[in-house]
């Protein structure tokens, strides 16, 4: 069972401007394996662990902008991890900037893969509908 995090939503701060097809809007998750990955954020001590019981875990970046989950052992995509990063491409028009890594079972990463994205879409209609009842 997948645990949805709320993290991205939660935003200490407004997320980064960046323009579309820049470096910057190109989201990566910059190791070599899921196991390097959460090595290297377990060292970092201006991240935020979420380990749920049900072994999903959540590592939010300063900020709320970025997010990781790891998914948990027994998973069928085990061992694998999200990362995803609300953007602002200008005027509000937010969007989720997503990598996954993933070393399991190819057809378990593609699921993965494709719940994460429904989230992220539902995520970047929510935030525009809130916006719009704001009147930004």
């Amino acid at each position: 069972m997948l645990v949805a995090c709320a993290c991205l939503p939660a935003l200490a701060q407004q997320p980064p401007v960046v323009a579309p097809g820049t470096p910057q809007a190109m989201s990566s998750i910059g190791y070599k394996s899921v196991a390097a990955a959460m090595e290297a954020l377990r060292k970092r001590k201006d991240v935020t662990f979420e380990e749920q019981k049900s072994g999903w875990v959540n590592v939010l970046e300063p900020g709320g902008a970025t997010s990781w989950t790891f998914v948990p052992r027994g998973h069928p995509a085990y061992p694998a991890v999200v990362k995803r990063s609300l953007v602002d491409f200008g005027g509000g028009d937010y969007n989720v900037l997503m990598s996954t890594l993933c070393e399991g079972r190819a057809q378990a990463c593609d699921e993965l893969t494709a719940d994460f994205t429904a989230r992220n879409e539902k995520l970047r209609k929510d935030i525009a509908a809130e916006r719009e009842k704001r009147g930004k």
